[in-house]
This record gives C-alpha cells, structure tokens and sequence, in this order.
C-alpha cells in the first residue's frame, strides 16, 4: 500500500482552531451550506462576503483568481499563517502512525511517499503559506517512516514541476500521470 497524501491534509488546517478536531469534522461540514439560498457560488461572490457563518478561509477550489485571505471569512480572526502555526499537523502525524500500526498488525507492506506539487500555476498552492504547510508534511511523513521503519519514496524530489506534468499546481496531466506512474514504479 501506498500512502501518498496532499493538499486536503492542509485544507484541514485552514479552520478556526476551535473546530480543528480528530475527526475533521471541523472542516469536513463546512463544505455544506446551511443556507439554501447561499449555495450559489455565484451569489456569493457578487455580495463578497461568506453569508455561511462557516469558519473555514475561503474556498480553495474559487482561489484561482490568487485571493486567499482571512478577511473572507470574519470567525477566523487570524491569518492562515496564523492559523497553521496553532493548528499544528499533530492528526495527520497520528494518521500516519495508525496507518503503520495497521500494516504492521496485518503484515501489510506499506510505503510512505512526499507529496508533489507544481509552482507554474498562480493558484493557492503557490501561496507561501501552503508551499511552508507541503514541506512540514512532507518532513512529519519521513519522520514517521523513520520512526517505524517503514520505506519514503521522495517522489516530491524527483517529480518535475515543468508545466506539461500539471494541470495546476496540485494535480498532474496525462503526461505528468505517467511520469508519476514510472517514477513510483520505478522506486518500487
């Protein structure tokens, strides 16, 4: 089994530390509107303010335009900087760890992998705040792999981020698939 995880490991972050939880369910139902009215992106852009009450940073998947920011959403009351520094990475580390307790328990063999990402696109995950979050995951990931012995492909080291890989800075194209597919295959 491979575990190769990504940018909703950090999405998970970007909450009100408040609702920043074991189970996620913090972030989790904060893609649900409470407001049927509001459940047009459109609307919501033209009034410009989140009528949800929810108490996530905005919406990545609207955050091409390069507009990421705690002012979207007023519960927040911090930067997303802010914001990962309390909301440390402490569930996706214990993800990790039960994952290895799990493959252990079942004579699994388990392989750690880095996530890989792009910086040709102007999207959030381009943001400093994001590329610092990819990092610190991409250590606790090696970390953990070290701590219980399990393999960590550095597949974020060798994927090339040339634009004809990706689609935008998180997800690959066909030829960046393929690429993935050989380069995973190959550390295999």
């Amino acid at each position: 089994v491979i575990v190769y995880h990504g940018v909703n490991d950090v999405h998970a972050r970007l909450v009100n530390p408040s609702v920043y939880v074991r189970d996620n369910s913090g972030y989790r139902g904060l893609w649900q509107s409470k407001f049927g009215l509001f459940n047009s992106i459109l609307l919501r852009l033209i009034i410009g303010i989140n009528p949800t009450g929810l108490s996530r940073i905005g919406n990545p998947s609207s955050s091409h335009t390069g507009v990421l920011s705690a002012t979207f959403d007023p519960i927040l009351n911090g930067t997303p900087e802010e914001v990962l520094e309390t909301n440390k990475p402490i569930y996706f580390r214990d993800n990790l760890r039960i994952f290895a307790a799990i493959a252990k328990e079942f004579n699994i063999s388990l392989v750690f992998s880095t996530w890989a990402s792009s910086t040709v696109y102007n999207d959030y995950a381009n943001f400093t705040y994001y590329k610092k979050a990819f990092i610190e995951h991409n250590t606790i990931i090696q970390q953990v792999g070290d701590e219980h012995q399990i393999p960590v492909y550095d597949f974020a080291s060798e994927m090339s981020s040339d634009k004809e890989y990706w689609c935008d800075n998180r997800h690959v194209t066909e030829e960046g698939a393929a690429l993935k597919g050989k380069l995973f295959a190959y550390y295999l």
